[in-house]
């Protein structure tokens, strides 16, 4: 109801300039008393219900003929209340909103920023000292995130029959030692590994030595 009050100090006349501040002031008002519980007359007391909340947002109220008349006086009072409040709070700042409306007839717009620099500068207050960068505290760092490339992995050596870790041969000594292994593989072949072939009858059941 600001603007409403504006214009009755300072032009001593009222327009139609404040019909959308009449209509959501009095839709805030009968909220407060029928469904936010804010009224010192009704109490707690709920007597209003939204209907098609994400349509049209209609209310309805759930009370009797009597009770919706006397909402209608409480909203009332409570609007001339809040007029009165808003002409008193303007009245003793004029100068600051003399201050204001020149700003906006020649910016036509105002920031919450330089709206309050010059509440500050016409009411003599101090400016708030503002953070400087090497005044903020450094933000915490965060544990290493893993990139593209994956730490290798190293995987335990595997084992011969013998329990020694097995060892690989470079394919030109094993070229050059190639007849000596073969003699030995043929060899073996009817030593070691013939002892160590599993009898035909103990079928699922692995012989260390095999593996």
């Amino acid at each position: 109801l600001g603007g409403r009050a504006a214009e009755e100090i300072v032009f001593g006349n009222v327009t139609t300039g404040a019909a959308n501040d009449i209509e959501k002031a009095t839709a805030i008002a009968r909220n407060m008393i029928t469904r936010y519980g804010m009224s010192k007359r009704f109490g707690l007391a709920g007597f209003a219900t939204v209907e098609s909340q994400y349509l049209e947002g209609r209310t309805a109220l759930n009370c009797s003929d009597k009770t919706a008349a006397d909402i209608d006086e409480e909203v009332v009072v409570m609007l001339k209340d809040a007029y009165e409040q808003a002409k008193a709070l303007l009245a003793d700042n004029r100068e600051i909103m003399d201050k204001l409306a020149a700003f906006l007839i020649e910016k036509e717009t105002i920031t919450g920023k330089e709206f309050m620099e010059i509440y500050r500068r016409e009411k003599g207050l101090p400016e708030p000292e503002e953070k400087k960068p090497e005044d903020e505290k450094p933000a915490e760092e965060l544990p290493p995130v893993a990139g593209d490339s994956i730490p290798a992995v190293t995987l335990p050596e595997a084992e011969t029959p013998q329990g020694s870790p097995a060892k690989e041969v470079p394919q030109a000594k094993a070229s050059e030692e190639g007849s000596s292994e073969d003699s030995s593989s043929e060899e073996g072949s009817t030593g070691e590994d013939a002892s160590a072939e599993a009898p035909a009858e103990n079928v699922g059941v692995f012989s260390h030595t095999k593996l």
